[in-house]
């Protein structure tokens, strides 16, 4: 790591920047500029002085009256007529080595989405951009916070891709206040330098006008727009026709059916005249880019072409374990059968899941939402006469708690209501037992004997009443 000082003090075989600026032409040596996105396509005064794209302007390209990079790569051709004039000799396609990464390690997803602890749940990848008009700062963190109100617990897993402007501007203890309560629900904080797995192994992206939407579609995936920021984007280029073209999120609206819908109904084929147009020389945007830096520097290429790096399995800022939920339990007419979803209570209210009941973990601390739990279960498998003697007490610590149950040594499990005065024994998960047994007697059907099957995750559970 060299300072901006020594840089200048050397002569360079060649440079390379993911960005233009006039101070780069005080830099020695050739220097090939390429995109540090999806190509050149937002806008911003600021850096251009005109309505050109950043990355494409005279503004940036020009030191003392001359054009000074030797070589300006372009994921497409479509960029060179946007391109200021004076620079369009030295601009080469190289298409998107990134993009090419990500299209290689799409056979990774499995292996990402284990490193997630995602089992067979559905990945919604929340992205955002920085600026007024990205995800973040258009929908608010409450689109967050009603993701994993609305998405059963079980079914789906909420990972959050911030832009590195994000993490700089606001620093990572900022963002972890800022959504404490969302990543202790779940919400899955994504290092951003480990931004590329998570979409890798998505299935479905709530984006707006940053890259990481533009490589979403390449790659096949739903997408739903948080935000609009089409107000950022060059009329002109392509990304800007896709931005204006996607389907937008309406948060105002139930948020499970439109997620469910986007992907049921997904047709990545619809896209593809636009993926064609923001990306060129699919999969062989190393061996461009490459090729540039070897001319710059007068040596040949490697007679073995490059080899494609995989994508890093990510590093999540990760919360507490969630002690207490709200659950919904759906049965049929006899009892028998039904459903089981589960939401984070932290984050969700009664509206967010009608006819549920707090259901909470015996290593829950918060003193209010113990008061509320109409439900308390202990999940750690303990003696018969130890678990009775927890029941008990639990019952009688928490007024409000209508049904206690607790996980037995050896399998099984015993429950417990407030206004009985003896123990049921059961099978099955203890947290699934307990919320279907106190479904069962609301609705007016017998304890014992019986056996119902619920599904939960995707995943049958049979409980046994004994």
């Amino acid at each position: 790591m060299l300072t901006w000082q020594e840089a200048r003090q050397h002569t360079w075989d060649a440079v390379l920047a993911a960005y233009i600026t006039k101070r780069l032409a005080k830099i020695r040596g050739p220097l090939f500029v390429i995109p540090h996105g999806v190509g050149y396509n937002r806008r911003r005064f600021a850096s251009t002085r005109d309505d050109s794209s950043v990355g494409l302007s005279r503004y940036e390209h020009t030191y003392q009256g001359r054009a000074f990079a030797t070589r300006i790569g372009l994921s497409h051709e479509e960029q060179r007529s946007r391109l200021f004039e004076g620079a369009r000799d030295r601009a080469v396609v190289i298409g998107d080595p990134v993009l090419d990464k990500l299209v290689a390690s799409v056979v990774l997803a499995p292996q990402i989405r284990q490193s997630l602890k995602a089992g067979s749940r559905r990945l919604i990848v929340f992205s955002s951009t920085w600026g007024r008009c990205s995800a973040l700062r258009s929908a608010q963190r409450d689109l967050i916070r009603h993701l994993l109100a609305q998405l059963p617990a079980d079914e789906y897993v909420v990972a959050m891709l911030l832009h590195p402007n994000v993490w700089h501007g606001e620093s990572e203890v900022e963002i972890r206040s800022q959504l404490a309560d969302e990543i202790d629900s779940g919400l899955l904080l994504i290092d951003h330098n480990t931004w590329q797995a998570p979409l890798v192994a998505a299935h479905l992206v709530i984006g707006d006008h940053g890259s990481v939407t533009a490589y979403a579609v390449a790659l096949g995936l739903p997408v739903l727009l948080a935000a609009d920021g089409a107000t950022e984007l060059d009329p002109g280029s392509p990304v800007h026709d896709l931005h204006t073209a996607l389907p937008h999120l309406c948060t105002r609206s139930e948020l499970r059916s439109q997620i469910e819908q986007a992907i049921d109904n997904h047709d990545p084929t619809l896209w593809k005249p636009y993926t064609t147009e923001i990306f060129g020389l699919p999969g062989e945007g190393l061996k461009a880019t490459l090729a540039v830096l070897f001319e710059l520097m007068k040596l040949p290429m490697p007679a073995r072409p490059p080899r494609p790096k995989p994508v890093r399995l990510p590093e999540v800022k990760k919360g507490q374990e969630i002690t207490s939920y709200r659950v919904s339990v759906q049965l049929d007419q006899d009892c028998a059968n039904g459903t089981v979803e589960r939401y984070p209570e932290l984050v969700s209210t009664a509206d967010d899941v009608p006819g549920s009941v707090i259901v909470s973990c015996h290593r829950e601390v918060d003193q209010t939402v113990k008061d509320n739990a109409e439900i308390f279960v202990r999940d750690d498998p303990i003696p018969v006469e130890e678990a009775e003697h927890w029941i008990r007490a639990c019952l009688a610590d928490c007024p409000g708690t209508a049904l206690s149950a607790a996980a037995l040594t050896g399998g099984g499990c015993v429950l417990m209501f407030r206004e009985d005065t003896c123990f049921i024994t059961a099978r099955g998960d203890p947290f699934v037992v307990a919320a279907v047994v106190y479904q069962r007697r609301i609705s007016g059907c017998p304890d014992t004997p019986v056996e119902v099957v619920v599904t939960m995750g995707g995943w049958p559970h049979t409980v046994v009443v004994t």
